[in-house]
């Protein structure tokens, strides 16, 4: 699965290159989504996340992918306070 996964990362790394972050972050999500739902690898899903925010700093898009495989793995408790600390940050207008 790391093999198929590989294009998502190198297209990311080409989405920066070119000024698309938008499109960037999605194909950083894309090969979490393939780790997790794909190979039932949530743990390579959350290193392939965390690779995303080490390269393109937090953001709520990754927050969400993080807290869906943290969902998946039925680590409710988890998945909720990500999307309570990404709720608090939205609601004083932080990045």
């Amino acid at each position: 699965m790391a093999r198929l996964c590989r294009p998502l990362s190198s297209d990311g790394a080409q989405a920066q290159a070119w000024g698309y972050r938008e499109l960037a972050l999605r194909c950083h999500v894309a090969r979490g989504v393939m780790f997790d739902e794909y190979a039932a690898d949530p743990d390579s899903a959350l290193h392939a996340l965390d690779e995303a925010a080490e390269i393109l700093g937090t953001d709520p898009v990754l927050s969400r992918a993080r807290a869906k495989v943290l969902y998946r793995r039925k680590d409710h408790a988890g998945a909720l306070a990500i999307l309570r600390v990404r709720r608090t940050q939205t609601e004083l207008n932080i990045p």
